[in-house]
């Protein structure tokens, strides 16, 4: 059947968005513009003239001032070549983050794995070794982008940071692992692995992005952490966008993008998104506005994917330590509240003190911790008592 003119000029306006969109020159720095800071924190927003354009985003670290941290469930098994780490959405990241600091600024995905909760690329935060990087040993030994390895080493507690290549490392693989197994952290310092900015990863295509640098800005001699983040980017614009912020062509590194390219920052309101794989389900984002949604944009059921790992970024250079027994609260009631929305309706404040902790709601409902465990009643219809402390929900509820 022929197609009908207005189908076809509407197609063809779409085409010529589209084509304005990728073909648009790469922004400046100053083309960017402050959307959200704080102590040690810039996020700069940019979004061009073109109806097809998404906005995109650059995430200043200064580590003088703010912390930067990996965060992940508990591994298990052994690192050969990638222990295993369950997967949790970037909402289930966030509310991680908060509760281990109030000063928590945004929550990203970064490291490259297989969907299976194994991460692709070496990462070791402080001495603890969760993957030698499965994807540099394979195919024949020799990874399967041979010399397009790198990684990024920064330590929170001396404000350094710093990229370079990882593999071949000392000229083969096997001292390759033996550094990483060998090389001393300490408890504030990570070296997490990625990928050049040209290894194909369908860099032609204007698809989610997350590279990141390191470039001294403000000219006090250390590196600022930077990360660009942004639903619709070729690899050149991705890396080219960093160059301009200052960072060396070689100091760009790739990492996981696609449907697994997710970011968060902090806010008064909560948002939500798409969650990839679980049948269009909208996840709610408390008190955090969720800016790159992996696929989203294209439709269906595209949204954000389940990672195993994110890194969180706190102003202040605190990240709280050690959870109190009411941020473990905090963190079960919060994600009782996304995970059952119908009987838990969010924005709603924590009440009560000497050890017993409340959230009343509107529709009767109840969250309620008493005499050391979690009671709840569902539209007032009667109390229950789930038997276990909230230090047993929280770690239950990490992966979710």
């Amino acid at each position: 059947m022929q197609r009908s003119f207005k189908a076809l000029f509407l197609v063809g306006i779409s085409a010529i968005s589209f084509i304005a969109n990728v073909q648009a020159a790469t922004p400046k720095a100053n083309d960017f513009k402050i959307y959200k800071s704080a102590v040690g924190v810039k996020l700069y927003k940019y979004k061009c003239s073109q109806s097809a354009c998404l906005s995109d985003y650059v995430l200043e670290v200064d580590l003088t001032k703010a912390e930067i941290k990996s965060i992940y469930n508990t591994p298990s098994g052994s690192a050969n070549r990638s222990k295993y780490v369950k997967n949790r959405t970037i909402a289930s990241h966030w509310d991680f983050a908060k509760s281990s600091g109030s000063n928590a600024f945004a929550t990203f995905n970064f490291a490259f794995h297989d969907g299976r909760g194994h991460i692709s690329l070496p990462l070791k935060v402080g001495n603890d070794l969760i993957s030698l990087g499965y994807a540099l040993a394979s195919p024949s030994r020799g990874g399967e982008y041979p010399g397009k390895y790198k990684f990024i080493r920064f330590n929170n507690n001396d404000d350094s940071a710093y990229v370079a290549a990882i593999y071949p490392k000392n000229s083969s693989l096997s001292k390759t692992d033996e550094w990483l197994r060998n090389v001393h952290l300490n408890k504030s310092e990570e070296i997490v692995g990625a990928f050049t900015p040209d290894v194909n990863k369908s860099c032609g295509s204007y698809i989610p992005r997350m590279f990141m640098g390191v470039a001294d800005r403000n000219g006090d001699g250390h590196q600022e952490i930077l990360l660009f983040s942004g639903e619709k980017a070729s690899c050149n614009y991705a890396r080219d966008v960093l160059v301009n912020f200052g960072v060396r062509k070689d100091d760009v590194i790739q990492g996981d993008g696609g449907g697994s390219a997710q970011l968060v920052v902090t806010s008064n309101n909560n948002s939500s998104y798409k969650a990839e794989g679980r049948g269009n389900q909208w996840i709610s984002v408390k008190q955090g506005e969720i800016l790159v949604k992996g696929r989203q944009w294209q439709g269906g059921n595209n949204g954000g994917r389940p990672v195993p790992h994110a890194f969180a970024v706190y102003s202040g250079n605190s990240t709280g330590g050690t959870l109190t027994y009411q941020q473990i609260i905090e963190f079960v009631f919060n994600t009782l509240e996304r995970l059952y929305r119908n009987f838990f309706p969010s924005n709603v404040e924590t009440q009560g003190s000497n050890g017993n902790y409340y959230r009343s709601y509107s529709n009767g409902s109840y969250l309620y911790i008493h005499k050391g465990t979690l009671w709840y009643n569902l539209y007032g219809n009667g109390w229950t008592n789930s038997r276990d402390t909230p230090q047993q929900w929280y770690d239950s509820l990490l992966a979710r």
